[in-house]
């Protein structure tokens, strides 16, 4: 029986594409920011001279953000980022402030399109600030520091170190709400020592760790589209980083949501400062028993306009090791991911998930691509051992990025196919390393070709390869090798070199042969996969019938063709004799139950033998032969019905 089955794709996509969210221009929102302080007298509600309100947490425009329109009530000016405002004699009860503002946000990326070295050189003085270690950003903590060093040693490219440093903290804390609390943000340090904390915690460890190596990088509060925590607008107040890049100013990453290197477009910037827990509003008054009660701004966030723009960054392939794999197997899936712009480019990329598959990691890992860059990134996974024989399984595999960048693949899974074990998915995964670490590894190419796909146990199969040198210096001491068998040979510039390879397998199953070329400066790999057959095997069993029948009767006997071997018999006759019942297969794929109708007079009067006999073929055509038998008695037979019987039997 031959079936196909899809997995059912919405039902597996990773969170970053479910929907088409981040697929836009522009957006535009109103962000209402409101708050209030209660006068508390002793005595009269006029004896407060004067108060004042100084907000410093509300929209302006900059490089990724315009505010269109701001209404600010009571009117007042902005002046060094603060809004004061300020009551004189105010004489009630409650002095209210808001800011409403239009704000019209895109995913604007500054592009580095050069490397900027590391350490950071001639650092200005307005940028020197955010260098410094703070309540909430210990970046002075000797275990930060350890940490920062350990992850930026040996590399000389800012950009480089700073995605190294967020894509450590995101992978490494656990993003946890139980740290969260009304008014207190942990320090990096309690961060880096739990591994936990919320995205104002994940921040600070990750501006911690710049500032301990020379970089400077500053706090931003503000808000952003989330489904982590509900809200009623789908807004929450959240914090992220800047960090300074010298030639090009302050550039944002949001580790706690992936973004490194830019935001999108549903992030409203409203502060910037050295610590997460500066405060936002302070309050100043003068008057005689007179106090203020204040409370926490609310911040109200609407949609106005979203127009939808989906530019391409950057181009994804999705291609499994293995197109089909069988039940329990290990495959590998590489995504290609090439960056088609100008200017360096970081971003998440996830992949799709599906219960019968196990991942061996997170479905979704960060990548940094220099400006037209090509990387690779691979995934571990594991099918279910425990699928339903006779069908052929279809794995959609859809890859996307950060901003919705996607790609889809599958491969397929048959019981009989090959099956690849950990080890040697894991040899994928680290020969494609080597072939990327060594750098003329583009300038050969290795082609094999068996003289066979399939053959039998124990049989010489020959494998010729040609090794072709399509670079511009001669490849010497050529390692070529299937599996662990290697000839060395040399390859001229232009000139393809034959190899053969004789191979052989005593264990029956669909193997995969690996190929690789190797020396100091290269190394190139190709697989085969080979079905090694058995000799085919029939077993038949549990053969059902009634203990005695009589000569009018009719009978069932029902019995079971087992393909004990895992190649498949060719040209079935099964036979029961002496009975002339027979009927053929084409080939036995897979077990068969089987249930004949009989007739009592067919028989001999008292005990019967029937033989069922299965006769085939294997590829070569082979004959192999198998049999069972069962017993059943004829009784009660009258003296005609014998005398009948005993003329059937003569021309049986």
């Amino acid at each position: 029986m031959r079936r196909l089955l899809l997995i059912i794709l919405l039902l597996t996509l990773p969170g970053a594409f479910a929907d088409s969210l981040f697929q836009h221009e522009q957006v535009t929102s109103e962000i209402s920011i409101s708050g209030s302080a209660k006068v508390k007298p002793q005595a009269r509600i006029d004896d407060l001279e004067y108060a004042t309100i100084n907000l410093s947490f509300f929209p302006q425009s900059n490089f990724q953000q315009q505010v269109s329109k701001s209404t600010i009530t009571p009117q007042t000016p902005i002046l060094n980022s603060i809004a004061s405002f300020t009551w004189d004699k105010p004489n009630k009860p409650s002095l209210d402030f808001a800011i409403i503002s239009t704000v019209i946000t895109k995913p604007e990326i500054i592009k580095v399109s050069k490397k900027i070295p590391f350490p950071i050189q001639n650092i200005p003085d307005s940028a020197k600030l955010f260098l410094k270690s703070s309540e909430t950003i210990d970046a002075d903590d000797p275990d930060i520091v350890a940490l920062a060093n350990e992850l930026a040693a040996g590399k000389d490219d800012l950009y480089e170190v700073v995605f190294t440093l967020s894509k450590w903290s995101k992978e490494n804390i656990e993003y946890d709400l139980s740290t969260l609390t009304e008014s207190v943000s942990q320090k990096a340090s309690w961060v880096l020592e739990n591994k936990k904390g919320v995205c104002d915690e994940l921040t600070n460890l990750f501006i911690a760790m710049n500032r301990a190596l020379g970089i400077p990088a500053k706090f931003i509060s503000g808000v952003a589209y989330t489904d982590s925590v509900p809200t009623e607008d789908g807004f929450g107040a959240h914090g992220w980083a800047e960090v300074y890049f010298p030639g090009h100013g302050w550039i944002p990453f949001d580790v706690t949501y992936g973004e490194y290197g830019y935001l999108d477009e549903f992030h409203i910037k409203l502060k910037e400062s050295v610590d997460a827990i500066d405060p936002s509003t302070r309050y100043q008054w003068l008057g005689r028993d007179i106090t203020l009660a204040t409370s926490p701004l609310k911040i109200n966030t609407k949609i106005k306009e979203r127009i939808r723009k989906k530019k391409e960054l950057v181009e994804l392939k999705v291609i499994p090791e293995k197109s089909k794999v069988g039940f329990g197997s290990y495959n590998v899936i590489q995504v290609t991911v090439e960056n088609l712009q100008d200017f360096y480019l970081a971003t998440e990329v996830s992949i799709s998930k599906s219960e019968e598959i196990t991942m061996l990691e997170s479905n979704k890992k960060a990548i940094l691509l220099k400006p037209g860059e090509i990387k690779q990134l691979f995934w571990l996974v594991q099918v279910d051992e425990f699928l339903q024989p006779g069908f052929i399984y279809t794995f959609p595999m859809v890859a996307a990025t950060t901003r919705n960048t996607t790609y889809a693949s599958k491969f397929e899974v048959q019981q009989d196919s090959v099956k690849l074990t950990k080890q040697q998915a894991q040899r994928i995964i680290n020969d494609a390393a080597k072939e990327e670490e060594k750098t003329l590894s583009r300038e050969i190419s290795i082609n094999c070709t068996p003289a066979t796909t399939s053959f039998y146990t124990r049989s010489n199969v020959e494998i010729n390869c040609n090794v072709k040198n399509d670079g511009n210096a001669p490849l010497d001491n050529l390692n070529v090798c299937m599996d662990t068998t290697c000839k060395t040979i040399n390859v001229p510039i232009s000139k393809s070199i034959p190899t053969t390879f004789m191979f052989t397998s005593a264990i029956a199953g669909v193997q995969e042969v690996v190929m690789t070329a190797s020396n100091a400066h290269i190394f190139k790999r190709t697989a085969l996969d080979l079905e090694v057959l058995d000799a085919p095997v029939i077993t038949i069993k549990d053969i059902e019938l009634p203990a005695q029948v009589g000569y009018e009767d009719e009978f069932k006997i029902t019995f079971t063709l087992e393909k004990t071997s895992m190649s498949k018999p060719q040209n079935v006759l099964i036979q029961i004799l002496p009975l002339k019942h027979e009927w053929t297969l084409d080939q036995l794929q897979q077990d068969r139950r089987f249930t004949l109708l009989l007739k009592g007079k067919h028989l001999k009067a008292g005990a019967n033998t029937l033989n069922l006999q299965a006769t085939y073929n294997d590829f070569n055509d082979m004959q192999f032969q198998s049999q069972n038998s069962a017993t059943i008695t004829l009784a009660g037979t009258s003296v005609w019905q014998r005398v009948k019987l005993f003329f059937s039997g003569l021309f049986r």
